[in-house]
């Protein structure tokens, strides 16, 4: 998410930032200072992608081995309750699941959700700062994130894990949260436009809703799998991106039959295969919006430069983990174990 690879015009707040009052043209231009920064540190990365997705690496070696990991783990899959499965069967159908904090019922969950809201509330104060009015979406900063430890230890409770496992069929990478507040302003930017993430072949995104989200308060969005294919196939690169008025007009104006929208009450949990499903937050209009987004993929993931974006330092990530359980841990430290020429890619800056 060390420092954020922001998005455009996304900020990864500071406390000195916070303080700091700057002219519009010099706020503008260190933002596109930032972005192009930003590109630059990301050319290794992009053209890894290319080369890792060019058809004869990706169908001669990456897709083997990918299918040859599959089968070696498939008797070490962990075994689900009822609920956990149910999770699993609704992602392999529709690639996208809901349930509850309550549901869950994770160890911690009163303290998570006690400091979760105190670093919603800070978010909110902090987006009335002129600093800020020119911005769609803030991030929590990674002080903001070791301030509130509760955040980094409940996205790797061993019910995610196991459900993230099943999901994937494989062992897991737990690479940390993003804590957003997205301001209500209607504007299409970032997240907000229709993607797929690049981490691996398949992915999990697990969203944790800090306020009740409606139709007009910024709800998840996922491609159903029929209209995810025809999406799949109007690309014009292996990771497009759309305007949702140029996905209106590819699956019609009736949305409702084409996508997955993610309403819920203040505690909704949200999971979604959002490498496999193109997904968006919709604009928040009427009310701003606070959520958790973790994410998890393989433990060799196809894509391992893009990964490992959160807030946290890797020393930060390693003193955090260091409370969760043994192979929780191992989760949260996968880029430990990644082969060679997996930790030499320096990893992407830049979002969508």
């Amino acid at each position: 998410m060390e420092s954020d690879p922001n998005l455009s015009e996304m900020v990864h707040l500071t406390p000195w930032v916070a303080m700091y009052h700057s002219p519009d043209w010099l706020h503008r231009g260190q933002q596109f200072a930032d972005r192009a920064c930003q590109r630059l540190l990301s050319i290794p990365s992009d053209l890894a992608l290319s080369v890792a997705e060019s058809p004869w690496l990706c169908q001669r070696w990456l897709r083997p081995r990918y299918e040859s990991q599959l089968t070696q783990h498939r008797p070490h899959l962990p075994q689900l309750d009822p609920l956990e499965a149910g999770i699993v069967e609704q992602l392999r159908h529709r690639g996208v699941a809901a349930a509850s904090l309550a549901d869950l019922d994770i160890p911690g969950t009163a303290e998570f959700w006690e400091v979760a809201q105190r670093v919603a509330a800070a978010l909110a104060e902090r987006s009335h700062h002129p600093a800020f009015a020119h911005c769609h979406t803030l991030t929590a900063s990674r002080a903001d994130v070791m301030a509130a430890p509760q955040l980094f230890w409940w996205g790797g409770a061993p019910r995610l894990l196991r459900i993230v496992e099943a999901y994937l069929q494989l062992p897991v990478a737990y690479d940390g949260l993003s804590f957003y507040y997205s301001c209500a302003d209607g504007r299409v930017a970032g997240p907000r436009k229709w993607h797929r993430d690049k981490e691996d072949w398949r992915m999990l995104k697990i969203a944790v809703y800090l306020h009740p989200v409606n139709r007009d308060g910024g709800p998840f969005e996922s491609m159903l799998p029929e209209a995810n294919q025809t999406l799949r196939s109007h690309g014009t690169s292996p990771y497009p991106t759309f305007q949702h008025h140029q996905v209106k007009a590819l699956l019609g104006e009736d949305s409702g039959i084409w996508r997955t929208q993610c309403t819920g009450t203040a505690g909704t949990v949200i999971f979604a295969d959002t490498a496999t499903y193109f997904h968006r937050g919709r604009p928040p209009e009427r009310t701003p919006r606070a959520a958790i987004f973790y994410g998890y993929f393989s433990h060799r993931p196809k894509h391992p430069f893009y990964g490992g974006r959160s807030p946290l330092t890797q020393a930060q990530i390693r003193q955090l983990a260091a409370s969760l359980p043994p192979a929780s841990q191992r989760a949260a430290l996968w880029r430990d174990y990644l082969p060679i020429p997996g930790r030499w890619i320096p990893k992407n800056r830049l979002r969508v």
